[in-house]
């Protein structure tokens, strides 16, 4: 773990420390689940390709340790996902229609909880 962490750091502005910091008080949530643990900053363009990038607040997105993985470098640290930002859109979207549909996002089911079975009302 502290050789990742070393890793990540390893050659980085003296301002990237403060840029994250920022960045994660800005956007305090994974932008594809919404988790607000683990919570790591991903450079969309990676560090290694463009370092004149690792500053910029628009090449940067929020995510947890596990979409960071799975999104942002699509389960391998040594590829990066071209389209991070959009799956991440995406994938939001699909969580949030998912639970809509869901006894607990139904309106209806929120208001009258025995209509879904939880509670007999009788």
């Amino acid at each position: 773990m502290l050789n990742r962490i070393k890793f990540a750091f390893q050659g980085r502005s003296k301002e990237w420390v403060n840029v994250r910091k920022i960045h994660l008080d800005w956007f305090p949530a994974c932008a594809a689940c919404s988790s607000r643990q683990k919570l790591e900053v991903h450079h969309i363009v990676p560090f290694n390709i463009n370092p004149d990038l690792e500053l910029c607040g628009d090449n940067l997105i929020t995510l947890c340790a596990h979409c960071h993985l799975v999104i942002g470098h699509l389960r391998d640290y040594k590829i990066y996902n071209d389209n991070v930002t959009r799956d991440a859109k995406e994938w939001q979207a699909k969580r949030m229609l998912a639970y809509s549909r869901s006894k607990y996002g139904n309106k209806a089911n929120r208001d009258r909880p025995w209509k879904n079975g939880s509670n007999s009302g009788d």
